[in-house]
């Protein structure tokens, strides 16, 4: 996808997720235990004002990343949703203005401002789903972006795991029922490769492209979609990760 697009997905998704903070603004959020919509709102902002914060000072380290911070405190809950749409329209902003390509820090071996914004897409449709969810009305993820959103999770969060996974010789196959997306995990000795094709698995998930990043962020369980194989496999794949 290109940048431009991510950041239109996070203008959309950032509005969506404040809407719904503002019908439910004490609704407990399942997937976040311990959070209402309105901590998923603070939580979300500082992720943005903090990534505002890299791009906009181009920050090169991560000693200079950790100690970003803007002039913004932390709201009071009954102004959190505004400050929460301000920050959204400030990073907005800056990363418009911003060339993709441009070098900044960031946690993963891709350090530019394109990195940014694709991963704010993806943290802001999440999240959005999330409150949504919370309000009792979640949209799906639109299929380009979720599509995306799990080349995402498979290219930067799963090599990110530093505990083995096991079951080698076992394979994971996820297709998408929506789109041109299909994965096919391969359980090795020295971790998981991950093929783009069509092929036979130990278990198969067939499901639309949102509801496959869903799963892969845990938001739903495995028994929601059509589940071809060995369950068991799939269930102890998806714990297996440190997502927190």
């Amino acid at each position: 996808m290109e940048p431009s697009r991510y950041i239109e997905a996070i203008s959309r998704d950032s509005y969506a997720l404040a809407a719904a903070a503002e019908r439910a603004p004490a609704a407990e959020v399942d997937s976040c235990p311990g959070w209402d919509a309105l901590d998923l709102v603070v939580h979300t902002g500082g992720v943005h004002r903090f990534w505002n914060e890299v791009v906009g000072r181009r920050l090169q380290s991560y000693k200079d990343a950790e100690v970003a911070s803007t002039d913004d405190a932390t709201p009071e809950r009954d102004g959190a949703v505004r400050w929460f749409r301000a920050g959204a329209d400030n990073l907005v902003e800056t990363l418009t203005a911003a060339d993709p390509q441009e070098t900044v820090w960031t946690w993963a071996q891709q350090k530019d401002v394109a990195f940014v914004c694709r991963r704010m897409a993806q943290e802001t449709s999440v999240h959005r789903w999330d409150a949504e969810s919370a309000a009792g009305d979640p949209g799906p993820i639109e299929a380009g972006l979720a599509t995306d959103g799990v080349d995402e999770f498979f290219d930067i969060w799963m090599p990110a795991e530093e505990r083995p996974f096991g079951h080698p010789g076992e394979s994971i196959h996820l297709h998408q029922t929506d789109g041109e997306g299909e994965w096919v995990l391969h359980c090795r000795p020295d971790g998981i490769s991950v093929e783009r094709s069509h092929a036979k698995g130990s278990v198969a998930v067939k499901a639309p492209a949102s509801d496959l990043l869903l799963l892969l962020w845990r938001r739903v369980p495995p028994g929601e979609y059509e589940v071809f194989g060995d369950e068991q496999l799939l269930v102890e794949f998806l714990a297996w990760m440190d997502l927190h």
